[in-house]
């Protein structure tokens, strides 16, 4: 009991250590200037320099056809329009190209930014839908319609107006939906476009739109929340009806996808730091607000991260997924492998050959390859969840570390053992539950542990198949607050101690293998007759 609880208090010290180490380069990180000043008054002065786009989007294409980046070789892509603020903020780039209909909310919560008038390109927006879809008609009469009627005008006033107060709740689904439920994927951070709400699921003014389109059309609208690089291949692959909050439509995306008539038209723009900016541009009272004290930062983040909103639970609910995932992955990936073993045991050459050759196909791809295969390819039709195609898939991976670990245990057990066992009359079955199962399992114990703890902090990448996990929601909520901090360390803390836990857990269960840490009234059972 007391060595349980040096050890407690040892890993709460490292966490700790960690915890303040990492806040302290954060600091250093962001006190530091960059080496490199320059001012620019044009988006001319830009060109050459590190530039920021969203990955899977046409900025870059636009942005190097112009006039202005013909020379610009120097770009990095980030998932969100907030992942490239950061990176702005920071220093790892010095501008950002993004959709002058986003950029309203992302400059206002960050001062030191400032947004050029000129545009880069003029873009239209609309909505993905699947070749040949019966819904894209009938989408396009009902946002004429609300043109016509002028609840259009009221939507975009709502979410593009100076109030506040309005930019809060998106429209309730209070009809009955006579025809069904559309299945709409969006891909958030970037408000007031699209974003998520106070209670966890994506609002905006394209949601709104398109609750809007589909209660004319006689639809409910079922939301789920997607990465933009997800979200053509769940259009195409008829997972979504409809898809996307702002979309711009190309003509290589045509052969993809069809698309609505465009409901918006508007400007692709250059952010860069108001330090880079020429004066004259920035006008007078324009100037950055000072710098708060590093104390009154983190309580801040720690506020807006945990508290407003109640994100808290939105971080509880991830965990959930996460260990949901994990658990049940393990569970099933551990009676899966150990059920293949048995089979293959006494098997000939030719079949462990080819089960060789689809472990090591398998094992020699990225998870998130995997993952995205079975969920766009092999489940492709299904109505399975997200959450459930993961744990399959999750399962399967798992199920081939444990027929590696019980073939590496087994191998290591001597054979006079085996031949031992045979001598004395013990059956194929009771030779192996008693004499090698527990001295592969002895074996493998640590790297069980060590696969399980991997399985844990791999879950993190299910984000990808529209899967609200641990990570997944923290990307959401620096999406609302624009602060990485305490939702990294938040993540980062949780998946340690979960890990530690599960791995203490596990190594408790595995006892049973491992009769050096038995009671000695213990060590003797199973063998007695």
């Amino acid at each position: 009991m007391k060595k349980s609880k040096i050890k407690i208090k040892k890993h709460i010290f490292i966490l700790l250590v960690a915890l303040v180490a990492f806040s302290a380069v954060m600091c250093l990180c962001s006190c530091e200037k960059n080496s490199e000043t320059f001012i620019a008054d044009s988006l001319d002065d830009f060109s050459g320099r590190p530039i920021g786009f969203l990955q899977g989007s046409v900025y870059d294409t636009l942005a190097f056809e112009s006039e202005y980046f013909t020379d610009n070789e120097d770009a990095y892509y980030f998932n969100t329009d907030v992942d490239s603020f950061a990176a702005l903020e920071n220093g790892k780039v010095d501008c950002c190209i993004i959709g002058n209909g986003a950029v309203g909310d992302l400059i206002t919560s960050n001062e030191n930014l400032y947004v050029f008038e000129d545009w880069v390109a003029s873009i239209d927006y609309a909505f993905a839908f699947a070749k040949d879809s019966p819904y894209t008609e009938p989408f396009n009469e009902a946002v004429d319609q609300l043109r016509e009627s002028g609840e259009f005008a009221e939507l975009y006033e709502k979410w593009y107006g100076a109030e506040d107060s309005t930019k809060v709740e998106g429209i309730v689904q209070d009809w009955p939906g006579e025809n069904g439920t559309l299945n709409y994927w969006v891909n958030t951070g970037s408000p007031p476009l699209a974003f998520i709400g106070s209670d966890g699921t994506p609002t905006g003014f394209s949601v709104d739109l398109v609750k809007s389109a589909a209660k004319i059309m006689g639809y409910r609208v079922e939301i789920k929340e997607v990465d933009f690089n997800g979200l053509i291949a769940a259009v195409q692959t008829g997972r979504a009806d409809i898809g996307g909050r702002s979309v711009v439509v190309t003509e290589e995306r045509k052969e993809m996808v069809d698309f609505s008539d465009p409901f918006m038209t508007d400007g692709v723009v250059l952010v860069a730091r108001r330090e880079n900016v020429a004066p004259s541009l920035l006008g007078e009272g324009t100037a950055a607000s000072g710098e708060t004290g590093i104390f009154e930062s983190i309580a801040d983040s720690f506020y807006k991260t945990f508290i407003e909103e109640d994100r808290w639970k939105l971080l509880a609910e991830g965990l959930l997924v996460t260990l949901c995932i994990a658990v049940l992955s393990a569970l099933f990936g551990t009676a899966a492998g150990f059920g293949v073993y048995m089979l293959m045991r006494k098997r000939k050459k030719i079949p462990k050959l080819i089960l060789g050759k689809i472990n090591g196909f398998i094992s020699g791809i990225p998870a998130v390859v995997v993952l995205m295969c079975f969920y766009y390819i092999v489940f492709q039709k299904s109505s399975l969840s997200g959450t459930a195609i993961s744990i399959v898939s999750f399962s399967i991976t798992f199920a081939i570390s444990v027929y590696n670990m019980l073939i590496l245990g087994a191998d290591a057990v001597s054979k006079g053992q085996i031949e031992a066992a045979y001598a004395l009359g013990v059956s194929d079955m009771q030779m192996f539950f008693s004499v090698i199962l527990p001295q592969a399992a002895r074996h493998v114990t640590s790297l069980y542990k060590k696969e399980f703890v991997e399985l844990v902090k791999g879950t993190a990448i299910v984000g990808y198949i529209a899967v609200m996990d641990l990570t997944k929601i923290t990307d959401l909520i620096r999406s609302r607050t624009f602060d990485a901090f305490f939702p990294l360390i938040a993540a980062a803390i949780i998946y340690y101690i979960v890990g530690r836990l599960f791995a203490a857990l596990i190594g408790k269960i595995l006892t049973v293998f491992e009769w050096d840490k038995r009671k000695e009234k213990n060590i003797l059972k199973g063998v007695e007759r």
